[in-house]
């Protein structure tokens, strides 16, 4: 056996990370295996162990370097005063980070979907340093707008830089998502109005699902839904499911073949859900404008029935990369096009409809997880207007 040249105990560490980092980037966490980084690393698996414990305390220690790394890039001073200004600084730094960390980027949300506690607390570290960046806002404006620009900038990162594998995110693309995300999305020929939605934070539509799925299948998905929402996809079992639903596991692989099978079609079943909502929300609807706050109020309906079913979406980036960007991708070519055929010139603040349904999406995502998963906080009314106010008509000036 060949011998390996030996490391230092800073350079062994940093060793096994870089390593980690590229088996957990091609494979996922849960697929990668401690040999696989060894043999990447070119050491022993007792060397491994005499730096970490497991596969997992690994991955905590990829996540706090790289949560660091995210956090500081508001520590650099900039040169823009007006808040439109800093925006774009950040986002410009944000983008250049995620596009030159690309593997390391993709293992921190991952962490941060597997780690609750631990991807809560990184969001509250880069919250709280993002308030402190935009110190001239409003202070009870101040947090909506950094949480509607984190989830605006991570997802345009995830689908642009990660999935669709662009290089860069364009200069006129940034400076348009730092006037949207900092004016709201409302254009000058928008006809909604401020009053109007109080009417519209109050909707409560009855949804009438159309589904050809019979009764007993609808009810496993049901229970699978809820073993996959609490356990996550590697932890459930279809022996958990089985006891839930009380059917026997021979019963259950007639209707589905396999538990990838079964995460496919739940998957599968909640975006239709999701669609059925919108739509039934935004029946009645006098302009494009009032859609998109109509849809804002679906998504927290649908939310709030499907708590378990919001993480299993957020998941499926991680079990299916192929599901997750049919589902993703898929709703936001529809949701682009619905813009175009239905939005007045001039109607929101950017022509640029890819740009704006994705910003959407990722604003969405961000409060979902912020008010139904982290805060578990009833969503009223207030709640509700409060963030059309903020998506709609900005929160971010000065």
């Amino acid at each position: 056996m060949e011998e390996r040249p030996a490391l230092d105990a800073s350079a062994l560490k940093e060793n096994v990370l870089k390593s980690s980092v590229a088996c957990f980037y091609e494979e996922g966490f849960a697929k990668a295996r401690i040999s696989d980084i060894c043999k990447r690393a070119n050491i022993a698996v007792g060397t491994f162990y005499g730096q970490f414990p497991g596969k997992k305390e690994v991955l905590d220690e990829i996540f706090r370097e790289m949560g660091k790394m995210v956090v500081n890039l508001t520590a650099k001073p900039v040169k823009p005063s007006s808040v439109e200004g800093k925006t774009r600084v950040f986002l410009e730094r944000y983008f250049s980070f995620v596009a030159e960390n690309i593997a390391d980027y993709q293992v921190l949300r991952e962490v941060e979907f597997i780690s609750g506690d631990a991807g809560r607390k990184f969001y509250e570290d880069w919250v709280d340093s993002l308030c402190g960046y935009f110190s001239e806002i409003n202070p009870k404006r101040r947090e909506k707008f950094v949480f509607i620009l984190i989830g605006a900038a991570t997802f345009v990162a995830a689908v642009r830089l990660i999935w669709k594998k662009e290089t860069h995110i364009p200069g006129k693309d940034i400076r348009d998502m730092a006037k949207l995300l900092v004016n709201g999305i409302k254009g000058d020929t928008s006809p909604i109005e401020r009053k109007e939605l109080s009417r519209i934070s109050r909707l409560k539509v009855r949804v009438g699902l159309v589904t050809k799925m019979r009764r007993r299948k609808a009810a496993l998905l049901s229970k699978a839904e809820s073993a996959f929402g609490k356990d996550g996809y590697t932890a459930a079992s279809v022996s958990q499911i089985c006891r839930q639903a009380d059917i026997g596991i021979g019963t259950f692989y007639s209707f589905f073949g396999s538990k990838e099978n079964t995460f496919r079609e739940l998957t599968l079943s909640l975006r239709d859900e999701l669609a059925s909502y919108a739509y039934a929300y935004a029946d009645g609807a006098k302009n494009r404008s009032e859609i998109e706050a109509r849809s804002i109020v679906a998504f927290f309906r649908f939310i709030e029935k499907h708590p378990c079913g919001y993480r299993i979406l957020r998941e499926a980036e991680f079990v299916d990369i192929d599901l997750a960007r049919d589902y993703y991708l898929g709703l936001h070519r529809e949701y682009e096009e619905r813009i175009i055929d239905l939005a007045q010139p001039g109607e929101f603040t950017t022509n640029n409809v890819n740009l704006l349904a994705l910003c959407l999406m990722g604003i969405g995502h961000i409060l979902g997880m912020k008010y139904i998963l982290w805060e578990r906080t009833k969503v009223d009314d207030r709640l509700l207007f409060g963030l059309l106010e903020t998506v709609l008509f900005g929160a971010g000036q000065e």
